[in-house]
């Protein structure tokens, strides 16, 4: 899992929104407190929601993020879930924001794609073992 988290992170620093959808299985979800369930059900939705993400990103100036060790859980066969922590910077290099995310992926006959998401808000812990 480490590696496809890499290449994943690696195509999203790129900002080619095609090589970052590529990670993603249709269908798939993102899943919020707020507005329920997302669900993305074509290559259109999900470059689009990847679109909006990182627009929203560079308008709060975003630069890069560091990922902590990858915490997974095997789920099933061909199914697992990843628990990411991270931060996202500002080109000044100060802290933009610590954030915690849920992705669940399976892997189909060639590769591993993600199937959900979910950001976990502060002050909840999520599956994690501590405060973010």
């Amino acid at each position: 899992m480490d590696s496809f988290y890499k290449s994943y992170t690696d195509a999203f620093i790129s900002d080619d929104v095609a090589a970052i959808s590529d990670f993603w299985d249709c269908p798939s979800a993102f899943i919020s407190g707020q507005q329920g369930l997302d669900q993305l059900t074509n290559e259109s939705d999900i470059q689009r929601m990847l679109r909006n993400f990182l627009t929203d990103l560079k308008e709060r100036e975003w630069a890069r993020s560091e990922i902590d060790p990858l915490k997974t859980w095997p789920l099933a066969e061909g199914l697992v879930m990843l628990l990411v922590d991270g931060t996202r910077y500002k080109a000044d290099g100060s802290v933009l924001e610590r954030v915690r995310v849920c992705y669940a992926a399976r892997r189909d006959a060639s590769k591993w794609k993600f199937v959900t998401v979910s950001e976990v808000k502060p002050p909840f812990l999520g599956p994690g073992d501590r405060a973010r």
